[in-house]
């Protein structure tokens, strides 16, 4: 649980483990200073008052601020929010997003996602969140909902996007029924969203847990503010037990989505989550066909087979308070430990692989054909819980 190091430590850690040779001195500089009392310019400051507790200590609303840290301790130019004011209290969650406006004013770029009509825990089929509304959260109050955010932060040129919602099942198809259409109801939200602000990006996940872009190739989004739509999937290796080589994987992924990155660019396509688990080096580098450890090195090559932008789920190290979860347990699927000061160790521990080193292998700039609105195209790695 990190219950032993003070938070100050767990920051430098991290900043050691994750930050590139080049950003390392410039953080490790910027830790001295707060030890010397100095009001830091970046995200450390947000946890300044409370530097020399241990992190073990934390309510969960510091624990969510101490995540947020770890995630920007190498400055990335973006960083994905999933679930970053889950479990915390209404004044916790409002000054949240005031330091988001503080982080943006220093250039990150923000994307806005709905994860949840209920905050929780993500996700099963009985939940109640499968869908984009449920009986205590109509599809109007979701759309409405979506075009306030948009108004809310329309002169926040840092926010570059919105992700409609995350996971869709329950039930959830690509066009038919109007009751489980999540085609128009992304169509909804995402006119919604670009009557306001027709500058952002929309983020549509596919259906089956966002699994599943199929029904694309008969039926795409097409908004009235052209080329603002991006298709997103997630991938995990329980969809691929029955692969038995590399090829019979492919074909699988260009099934479900890969296909749309050779159909004449009809929309980008971004991997917004995939993950294994860190616990033996069998988890991330196995031979063995339709394993974890076949499914993810396989993964990884179809990733840069194919210069696809990503993001891995998750970096922290435990577990947060919420249903089907034990706060401060071990997050098995994790790049960090569980007391956030190192790379998660698997068994046997002397083989010098771990899951960061594996991800570490293709976190390389990526090619694309112009930067977006200036910015650079770059691969992605920054998920925080």
């Amino acid at each position: 649980r990190g219950g032993d190091i003070s938070n100050e430590e767990v920051l430098e850690a991290v900043a050691v483990i994750i930050a590139p040779g080049g950003a390392r001195a410039h953080v490790l500089g910027q830790l001295r200073a707060a030890r010397a009392g100095k009001v830091l310019e970046d995200d450390s400051s947000l946890l300044r008052d409370i530097a020399e507790f241990t992190s073990g200590d934390l309510s969960l609303g510091y624990k969510q601020r101490l995540a947020l840290a770890c995630a920007l301790m190498h400055e990335p130019e973006i960083i994905f929010l999933d679930e970053p004011t889950s479990g915390v209290d209404p004044l916790a969650r409002r000054e949240f997003w005031t330091r988001i406006n503080a982080l943006a004013a220093q250039g990150l770029l923000i994307i806005l996602d709905n994860h949840m009509s209920n905050a929780d825990w993500c996700c099963t089929d009985s939940d109640g969140n499968g869908l984009w509304y449920n009986a205590q959260y109509p599809e109007s109050s979701w759309i409405a909902d979506w075009e306030g955010m948009a108004k809310r932060y329309k002169s926040q040129p840092a926010v570059v996007a919105v992700d409609l919602r995350n996971e869709l099942r329950s039930g959830a198809t690509w066009g038919g029924d109007p009751q489980y259409d999540w085609h128009a109801a992304a169509h909804g939200a995402g006119t919604a969203n670009l009557s306001v602000n027709p500058t952002l990006l929309v983020i549509v996940k596919g259906i089956n847990y966002a699994l599943a872009l199929t029904g694309v190739a008969q039926l795409q989004i097409i908004l009235n503010t052209p080329h603002q739509v991006v298709y997103s999937a997630h991938d995990y290796a329980f969809s691929y037990t029955a692969a038995t080589s590399y090829s019979q994987m492919q074909q699988q992924l260009d099934h479900y989505w890969g296909y749309l990155l050779n159909q004449g660019q009809v929309a980008p396509v971004w991997v917004g989550e995939f993950g294994t688990c860190h616990t033996s080096t069998a988890c991330f580098q196995d031979s063995a066909a339709g394993s974890q450890g076949f499914w993810f090195s396989s993964f990884l090559q179809y990733l840069v087979e194919n210069d696809i932008d990503w993001c891995y789920w998750p970096v922290n190290g435990t577990e947060a308070r919420v249903t089907t979860r034990t706060f401060g347990a071990e997050e098995t699927y994790g790049v960090l430990n569980t007391s956030w000061d190192g790379p998660a160790v698997p068994q046997p521990a002397d083989s010098g692989v771990t899951l960061l080193r594996k991800l570490q292998t293709i976190i390389a700039a990526c090619q694309c054909p112009q930067p977006v609105r200036g910015f650079p195209c770059r691969s992605l790695i920054a998920k925080a819980p």
